[in-house]
């Protein structure tokens, strides 16, 4: 039979385990955020990148389109967190209406 003091400290322990799970899945976000980032700056340093949104306007499109387009393949785009990166020669390719290698 377990004590109640000895159940208290078992509470505790799990609620500390939990803590602890949560704050290394936390960093484990962190470190593919700052994977993302080197492969990004990996490329090119001298490249400018913009915003899917910002990628819309320059192309007349609106930015929906231009996410279904990064997510078919036919825009290169690095994600970075939650949100996408294009780098702006992607952009002028798209405008020269040449084709993705």
């Amino acid at each position: 039979m377990i004590s109640e003091k000895d159940r208290q400290s078992i509470d505790l322990l799990r609620g500390m385990i939990t803590s602890i799970r949560k704050q290394v899945s936390e960093a484990e976000d962190l470190i593919e955020i700052a994977e993302q980032f080197i492969e990004i700056l990996k490329t090119d340093n001298s490249e400018e990148y913009i915003t899917p949104s910002e990628a819309a306007s320059e192309l007349g499109l609106v930015k929906s389109t231009v996410i279904a387009q990064i997510k078919k393949g036919n825009i290169k785009a690095h994600r970075v967190e939650r949100e996408y990166r294009i780098a702006k020669s992607e952009i002028q390719r798209i405008k020269e209406g040449r084709i993705t290698d």
